[in-house]
């Protein structure tokens, strides 16, 4: 009887041998370590297509409509990663392709491939680990190209955060529509997207910080679509917590540019049943039934709360010895302490109830409810605690004391985005304002007073220590308004404008400098003191300020006295103008409805010629102004606005901020 053996090993390779410059189509395991298969992998889908995936990671479909000739291709700082041999791996919990140890420089790379057949969206997770003793700025760049033109193509924006697109759809003359998601609707960090008229190619590029030892995530997404229109559809109505689900925690947990971590509590996962609620045990076994109670009623820091067993869907067990319950809210609040009942009962499908102890209980939750939100909203003022807890708040009146480089502040909480208490590597605090600067500093006190969102206004106590941050309003969307801004040497940045009077000594004389007409400052290292200034009109000086400090009034509200020997550097785009400039542009303002046509043409040209100094000015001119100069006002300004605009990056420039609020 022949060897069976040999016989699959015969079989194997017949699959596999192909002819010379055709693409090898591997549709079964071949032999090798366990759990391994070789590269390119045909992964079906339902429309008889097949999705191969090549040595890298890139895609490309062979099969009845092959719209991407090569897609997903990764590029990290200029460069493909590389992959020492053809083999990949399936995930046999998630049923992903793993593609690992891919190398591009310091940064080592995982490919997570897997194909959504209900969906029809192919999902990529990249997973990037940087050097283990800095951090590292890598430059991403994502290309895909189609086998065919492109009639027309949009770039989805995302409909949560101006300035922003999700994704990109194409229509190909093949009659179906290549699609890709690059982002998550109002994630904070994204991709640019960039499709060329007339071009059959898409690029997606961005720049991230690794922080030194750690790993992050990116997902996108590709597919097709019948027309452009579903395309869009296919992308706004995405169920991006259903798409992570199956992701292990510990990648949803370092997603950057997609919501993954709704349902995980640290590193534990919040339970949710189907049909019945479901008890899990320390154990590992699995009760499933109706759970009775009405309320649970915590003892927690901060005081004691019920919560309506109704607005309840999970509870973790936290703890080996002691343990503390952290009962999670259907808005995504979650609450922690101990329960007052030592059992809970469940009413299994076989009528019988059960009362199970607390303390063998892992982590149990309700059968998802009728109008269930599918997405937590955290856009509400909220204290996060150490421990795990997520409560809503009603932000206090009186003001916060927050001891910083600018002496003892009283910060008014209107004023405030949120407090970060436990930022990685940091020994202080950072307060985040909604002008979108921050700075650091102390929030003094051993504990914060604030009354729960939903406990009827009572006041709590929030200890200092188990405080890891309060956020109390949003930050300012995105947008093309140029603002004023002061960096200073220890990181801080302060959103506003330099006001009141400095003297500067030069060398030959001393000038009195109005804060409001300094278009830029930097620090010169010769001195503490010593700054360079460029006015409004260009003029540039450098010299030793008299004072010790300069004033700078932020956009928030708050005038801070800031040391000279910590700017970084101030930047201004719209500075204030000379008295006596002011009164010439009130002149020049005043000719925009003068009779004479060339006259206002002169106006209108000079002022322009003045630049973005005169706006202020005219801003506050054209409510009195008749409706011609109303116009030229309204020209001038779009002019002077494009002019000043900051000119976009090439990708290699790109840069995000490390740290986010």
């Amino acid at each position: 009887m022949p060897n069976i053996r040999w016989i699959a090993i015969a079989l194997t390779l017949l699959l596999t041998a192909t002819a010379p410059g055709e693409a090898r189509r591997i549709l079964v395991r071949p032999g090798g370590a366990a759990g391994q298969v070789g590269l390119p992998r045909a992964i079906p889908d339902a429309q008889g297509n097949q999705w191969m995936i090549y040595p890298g990671g890139w895609l490309q479909i062979q099969g009845n409509t092959p719209v991407f000739s090569q897609g997903a291709i990764l590029n990290i700082n200029g460069n493909q990663p590389g992959q020492q041999n053809n083999l990949a791996r399936y995930d046999e919990k998630t049923g992903e392709l793993l593609i690992e140890n891919l190398v591009a420089g310091p940064v080592r790379v995982t490919r997570r491939i897997k194909l959504d057949d209900s969906t029809g969206m192919i999902r990529y997770v990249d997973v990037l680990t940087g050097d283990p003793q800095k951090d590292v700025e890598v430059q991403l760049l994502l290309q895909s190209s189609l086998n065919y033109g492109i009639q027309n193509s949009v770039t989805v924006p995302d409909p949560k955060r101006k300035n922003r697109q999700i994704g990109w759809v194409a229509m190909t003359p093949a009659n179906k529509a290549a699609v890709e998601m690059y982002s998550g609707k109002g994630s904070k960090v994204g991709f640019d997207i960039l499709s060329v008229p007339n071009n059959n190619m898409s690029q997606a590029t961005m720049a991230v910080w690794i922080p030194a030892g750690k790993s992050i995530a990116i997902m996108h997404l590709h597919a097709m679509a019948d027309t452009v229109e579903a395309g869009q559809k296919m992308l706004l109505d995405a169920k991006e917590p259903r798409i992570v689900k199956d992701l292990p925690a510990e990648i949803r947990r370092i997603l950057i540019n997609f919501a993954g971590n709704d349902d995980l509590i640290g590193d534990v996962e919040i339970l949710r049943g189907d049909a019945f609620d479901v008890v899990e045990l320390r154990a590992g076994d699995q009760y499933r039934g109706t759970l009775e109670r009405a309320a649970y009623k915590l003892a927690t820091p901060y005081g004691a709360v019920e919560l309506p067993a109704a607005k309840v869907v999970g509870l973790i067990n936290i703890g080996a010895f002691r343990p503390r319950q952290l009962v999670i809210l259907a808005d995504g609040q979650v609450f922690g302490g101990l329960l007052d009942d030592p059992t809970v009962n469940l009413r299994l499908s076989s009528g019988q109830l059960t009362a199970i102890p607390l303390d063998r209980i892992s982590r149990m939750g309700y059968r998802k409810r009728e109008g269930e939100p599918t997405e937590w909203s955290f856009d509400r003022p909220m204290v996060m605690l150490r421990g795990g807890d997520r409560v809503g708040v009603i932000p206090p009146e009186k003001p916060i004391e927050f001891v910083s480089r600018y002496g003892t502040l009283q910060l008014d909480p209107k004023n405030i985005s949120s407090i970060v208490f436990d930022a990685e590597n940091q020994a202080v605090h950072t307060v985040w304002l909604t002008d979108g600067g921050h700075l650091a500093g102390l929030a003094t006190g051993d504990g914060f007073t604030m009354a729960l969102a939903d406990g009827g206004g009572a006041p709590v106590i929030f200890p200092a220590a188990s405080v890891a941050r309060i956020v109390f309003n949003r930050l300012p969307e995105e947008s093309e308004q140029i603002r004023p801004t002061l960096t200073v040497s220890n990181g801080d940045e302060l959103v506003g404008s330099l006001v009141g009077q400095f003297k500067l000594d030069t060398a030959f004389d001393t000038l009195a400098i109005n804060g409001a007409e300094v278009r830029a400052m930097t620090h010169l290292e010769k001195s503490p003191l010593d700054v360079q200034v460029t006015l409004w009109d260009n003029t540039t000086v450098s010299g030793q300020c008299q004072s010790p400090t300069v004033e700078c009034k932020l956009l928030s509200g708050m005038t801070l006295r800031v040391p000279v020997a910590l700017v970084g550097e101030y930047d201004q785009p719209i500075p204030a103008p000379s008295a006596a400039t002011v009164d010439r542009i009130k002149a020049l303002a005043g000719q925009l409805a003068d009779p004479d046509w060339k006259t206002r043409d002169r106006a209108e040209a000079e002022l322009v010629s003045m630049g973005p100094a005169v706006l202020g000015v005219l801003t506050d001119l054209r409510p009195s102004a008749v409706a011609e100069a109303q116009q030229r006002i309204d020209a001038i300004g779009k002019q002077l606005t494009e002019q000043s605009a900051p000119k976009p990056a090439p990708p290699a420039a790109m840069e995000l901020n490390k740290d986010d609020s």
